[in-house]
């Protein structure tokens, strides 16, 4: 996820459609108790368009590519040749599907950074036009003769890669590898379950795979796998630039159930957030210089920091070098957001670029997306809080523009599709 720019294009993004459709109607938090009752029974007869969903008997005897009829247009989220939305009303759906492939009928998107950036610095995107959206929540389809791990009209959640245009999540029927489906827990619904694909899985990635933070053990076996890492030393300490955010959230969750202490900079109005997730220590950024800010940090860390992730750009991430170098010590530095090239690395320091297409890439990865589904389940990991946009597809512009002013204070939004 991480990249390093030299001139990136400046290029406005075009916003074509009246922002009065992405309206912000709800902010919730989700208690296990009352949604425990999952939404999936009023959404079964829209797995496959206008055709009803199979009894359950009917469905557990029927998971395969063919039983389930799909439609044969859909509504999607088009970018153009002059990288402009357009919301195309007749878009074919993909008709055959691979062994291992699952079609999912959207329920709910998920909106991140990396969909504007793409579009207003042109990559990741192979031709046109193309449908972009990193990750959504749904209801299963149709599956591929090698799947059995999910079946139609199961609640699902899934992580998506800009490669496959039926891939997309910007559209109402998409197409993923079955490593990368997971059926969605009780505890959660739809909405929430969309948070979960970008700023879940890279927070996870970037610990587990990329920081060699160990992944705790499964909760009904003992931890004597070779493949569990010994546990961190009790002096390790990990900075998340960026603590507050969605997916720094995520990570402060998960490291601390690591034994990892960590030190998050984020604003003083979420310190007590932050620090109900499992920070050690805050340093609030309101009022202070950068200066004062990493001698703070070097305080706290007394030489004991060995990891870092920086959540939030370019200039956070130049002052999160200034720490490591001062640290002395060697430190492995995950910046998720993007860093310059022009930035001098300190000799000490040890950078991992998180390419989150790896998940989708190498199916050995399926691991990562199964503990942190895993871990919501249980209750050990608590998700964001959810800002709802009304609007369906019409929305995501003006989602977008709405998450590149910068606007949601650690807020997850996500668009219902209908």
């Amino acid at each position: 996820m991480a990249t390093i720019l030299e001139n990136p294009s400046t290029t406005n993004l075009k916003f074509a459609h009246d922002q009065k459709a992405a309206s912000i109607v709800q902010t919730h938090e989700f208690n296990p108790l009352q949604e425990r009752k999952h939404k999936r029974t009023i959404d079964e007869s829209s797995a496959a368009g206008d055709k009803a969903v199979p009894s359950k008997k009917a469905r557990v005897d029927s998971a395969t590519e063919h039983d389930i009829a799909t439609p044969r247009t859909q509504n999607a989220l088009l970018v153009t040749p002059e990288r402009n939305y357009r919301v195309e009303t007749s878009f074919p759906v993909p008709q055959d599907l691979a062994k291992d492939e699952i079609m999912i009928r959207s329920r709910a998107v998920g909106l991140n950074h990396i969909d504007w950036k793409s579009v207003e610095w042109n990559f990741c995107l192979p031709d046109f036009p193309w449908v972009t959206g990193r990750e959504m929540a749904g209801v299963v389809a149709k599956v591929g003769s090698d799947v059995s791990h999910v079946k139609p009209a199961d609640a699902v959640w899934t992580s998506t890669y800009y490669k496959d245009r039926r891939a997309g999540c910007f559209q109402e029927m998409v197409v993923v590898p079955k490593h990368t489906v997971f059926a969605i827990p009780e505890c959660i619904d739809f909405a929430a379950a969309a948070s979960l694909g970008v700023c879940g899985l890279t927070a996870a990635m970037s610990l587990w795979h990329w920081l060699d933070i160990p992944m705790p053990a499964a909760s009904n076996s003992a931890s004597t796998s070779s493949e569990l890492k010994e546990k961190p030393n009790e002096k390790d300490v990990l900075l998340i630039w960026g603590g507050s955010t969605v997916t720094g959230q995520f990570a402060i969750q998960l490291a601390a159930q690591a034994g990892i202490e960590i030190i998050a900079v984020c604003s003083s109005s979420n310190t007590e957030l932050v620090l109900s997730l499992g920070a050690a220590h805050v340093v609030s950024y309101n009022g202070k210089t950068n200066y004062h800010i990493i001698g703070e940090i070097l305080c706290l860390a007394r030489g004991r920091l060995t990891k870092a992730i920086d959540v939030v750009g370019n200039d956070t991430a130049r002052q999160v070098l200034k720490v490591i170098e001062a640290c002395g010590r060697p430190v492995e530095f995950a910046p998720l957001a993007f860093i310059s090239s022009k930035d001098k690395v300190p000799a000490n320091a040890t950078i991992h670029t998180v390419e989150m297409k790896r998940f989708i890439l190498d199916t050995k990865s399926e691991k990562y997306g199964a503990k942190l589904n895993e871990m919501v389940a249980d209750g050990s990991v608590k998700m964001p809080k959810i800002k709802l946009l009304e609007g369906g597809l019409d929305a995501i512009e003006g989602g977008l523009l709405k998450l590149k002013n910068g606007s949601l204070a650690g807020e997850k939004l996500i668009v219902p599709i209908p």
